[in-house]
């Protein structure tokens, strides 16, 4: 699934990607060669938990990552103490619904 780049921060560091059916994805960026704002990643939204390699499609790089399944947030779900926003398999596998 494809998602935008809205944040970098190599301090911390951490990267915020936002694909365009409101699903969030948090991870931590590679530090020789980072995405910059703007840039458009290809993830694989059913491999969590686990290193996949993500495609920078604007570069035309890629870099291996781990997302956590709790670095993945559904934008359309209401926020809360305690819930859960990973969205559903359906979710993460349609880019306009």
């Amino acid at each position: 699934m494809q998602a935008v780049v809205q944040k970098v921060n190599l301090k911390l560091p951490y990267c915020d990607a936002k694909t365009s059916n409101d699903i969030l994805v948090v991870f931590r960026p590679s530090m020789t060669n980072p995405p910059h704002l703007g840039d458009i990643l290809d993830f694989d939204l059913l491999k969590l938990d686990c290193e996949q390699t993500v495609s920078n499609l604007t570069l035309s790089t890629s870099f291996p990552v781990t997302i956590q399944s709790n670095d993945v947030h559904d934008l359309r779900l209401p926020s809360g103490h305690g819930t859960s926003r990973l969205p559903s398999i359906e979710r993460r596998t349609s880019s306009q619904k």
